[in-house]
């Protein structure tokens, strides 16, 4: 944006314009003002690892477990009432889940901590700029003198004090342009407030709507289908889009047996498009859970891709953690493995002068050394008996390693030692989506099983399959290379917005996932978090130029937890004669091996 307005202005009136972030500007105010507010000039910005790291060490303060308690969620909620201009040190400002009083404390302990080191989060720096701006008149007037004109891009998605901080900018002149796409605000989730563009001619009652009709991305026909659907939305600024492109096909609806077929389906078109004419192409998902079966399925048919909006399903904390117990499992003479092994929830922490006598004791392993100091006096009788019992849990799977199929090793390690209770035990609100990427993880050690070709029927057999799976596992976590040549980007739905490509296909377009089931349960108000989903697939919908494809899953969930599921509800709201549906034999018959594609082998590879 800034290179653009140097090339349509002259350089030095070019430079009177400050293009910024909400927090560059919040910053460059407190930083010429803020000591009205008693905020120091040279104040620190803490973000990333170093913020993760405060939170940390406060929870650790509190004797919180951190493995348990993940200091990264427990910060996205303190964020998330910063942006409704909340107080999060307030536990009545807390959901009533039981730990409202402890994340309070928890919560002023973190924001003494940034203090007491003079720095301040980007949350902090919206609010002291809208404090300031409020309590100094001169901040006011100066802001007002450089910026008589306010102009605001994506104002659907600015939250609270962004929103004040825009008004207060602008107090007396009205003289503010902002630019929005109502139908796109899909951060609702993290504080964007989706009635600030609704409210603009209520807030500013002089101002002119200029609706950009012209649409220059998708065809007529992937358009009308977006549009069709999303008109069913109540809280929107009704407008009609033209199309500037050709009408081009309606998206195709393809249903398919279950997560497995889905991937051979994306696999399949993504391979059709590249050859065709080496085209982009996305596959969507609402959940990171669901990247698992398209990772695998891509890597499979020797297909490179990059991974946006989101992590590789492999690298994921408690799919490492699983995959730990299995490395145990497999070989209880591993010292990574089994470092970690002892230290996974719910095992109390051994801690660092504990891990300290351990590697100080002689031994060829970290096993050996830990039976040496639990049967000595080296440790007191807490940590031997809690280590002597992680020990024991390990010689037992790695008995089971001889007897149990590699699914069940999968679950048997994750139940056995408890990792699977303390994940869903945890209250930080990703509880759910941690077992269904353990699950995933699960239904994926069933898949390769199948598709091993080896002898799985003996003791060496199902040892020789776990190996290679954990083989496998590794190789997954080790990004692609991209050169520039690779076509396919996975990413979730909301890592798309704002990108585009020439062939989308959107999986788990079903009511488990569209809208998704656990957030509409959870909000405390049904009809926008279902607005904000359709919204969602709107934007996913819209992401395409010229193909876009709709997977319908018969099934969702694995193993015990599968169950049928319906269509997305968001389908029936796109006309019949506005998309085409395929449906291959057997689609909605039991889940099946051979609706897989087969792969491309390493000489075919895209």
């Amino acid at each position: 944006m800034a290179a653009r307005l140097r090339t349509m202005l002259p350089n030095a009136e070019s430079q009177r314009v400050w293009i910024s972030t909400f927090h560059r500007l919040c910053g460059r105010l407190l930083r010429d003002h803020g000591t009205a507010i008693d905020v120091p000039a040279d104040f620190r910005i803490v973000e990333g690892a170093e913020r993760i790291g405060v939170m940390r060490q406060c929870m650790f303060d509190a004797n919180v477990d951190i493995r348990i308690h993940k200091p990264q969620a427990l910060l996205h909620r303190i964020s998330t009432l910063k942006n409704r201009m909340r107080t999060p040190a307030d536990p009545d400002e807390w959901e009533d889940d039981g730990y409202a009083e402890r994340n309070a404390r928890l919560a002023a302990a973190y924001q003494a901590a940034l203090a007491g080191q003079g720095g301040l989060d980007f949350d902090d720096m919206l609010l002291g700029a809208v404090r300031l701006l409020h309590e100094s008149p001169d901040a006011r007037r100066a802001a007002g003198d450089r910026f008589p004109r306010v102009l605001v891009d994506e104002y659907q998605d600015t939250n609270l004090p962004q929103y004040v901080l825009v008004r207060q900018i602008a107090e007396g002149r009205d003289d503010v342009f902002v630019v929005g796409d109502p139908d796109q605000a899909i951060y609702g989730w993290r504080g964007a407030e989706l009635q600030n563009i609704l409210d603009f001619h209520h807030d500013f009652p002089k101002a002119r709507r200029i609706d950009l009709q012209l649409a220059y991305r998708s065809t007529a026909r992937l358009l009308e289908a977006a549009g069709a659907m999303i008109r069913s939305n109540g809280k929107r600024l009704d407008h009609t889009l033209r199309c500037a492109n050709p009408a081009g096909q309606p998206p195709a609806v393809r249903h398919v047996a279950d997560a497995t077929a889905e991937a051979g389906f994306a696999v399949e078109r993504a391979a059709a498009r590249i050859r065709q004419d080496g085209g982009e192409v996305a596959v969507l998902y609402r959940t990171n859970a669901q990247s698992g079966s398209l990772e695998n399925a891509f890597r499979r048919a020797g297909i490179r891709y990059r991974i946006t909006g989101g992590e590789s399903f492999y690298s994921r904390p408690e799919i490492l953690d699983a995959l730990c117990c299995l490395q145990a499992a497999a070989d209880p003479d591993d010292d990574e493995a089994m470092h970690r092994f002892v230290e996974l929830p719910p095992h109390p922490r051994t801690g660092r002068k504990t891990c300290a006598l351990i590697d100080s004791m002689p031994g060829r392993s970290f096993r050996e050394r830990v039976e040496r100091a639990t049967h000595g006096r080296t440790l007191s009788t807490y940590h031997a008996t809690n280590l002597r019992r992680r020990l024991e849990l390990a010689a037992t799977l790695h008995e089971a390693t001889r007897r149990l199929p590699l699914d069940e090793l999968v679950d048997e390690a994750l139940d056995c030692t408890g990792y699977r209770r303390a994940a869903a035990e945890a209250a930080d609100g990703d509880a759910e989506d941690r077992l269904d990427n353990l699950a995933e993880l699960a239904y994926d050690a069933s898949v390769f099983a199948r598709d091993d070709g080896g002898t799985t029927d003996t003791p060496d057999g199902r040892r020789r399959l776990l190996a290679a799976f954990l083989e496998h596992c590794r190789a997954m976590r080790t990004p692609e290379r991209d050169d520039g040549t690779v076509r396919v980007t996975l990413s979730t739905l909301h890592g798309a917005k704002g990108l585009e490509f020439d062939t989308v296909v959107i999986t788990g377009f079903d009511a488990e996932h569209l809208p998704h089931r656990r957030t509409v349960a959870a909000a405390a108000d049904a009809n926008a978090a279902i607005e904000e989903e359709r919204r969602l697939a709107y934007v996913g919908m819209t992401r395409a130029r010229t193909e876009l494809c709709l997977s319908v899953p018969a099934v969702t969930g694995h193993g015990a937890k599968q169950r049928p599921t319906a269509p997305s509800p968001f389908l029936d709201e796109i006309p019949e004669n506005l998309r085409t549906t395929v449906t291959p034999a057997g689609a909605h018959a039991e889940p099946s091996a051979d609706v897989t594609m087969g792969p491309l082998g390493p000489e075919r590879s895209l």
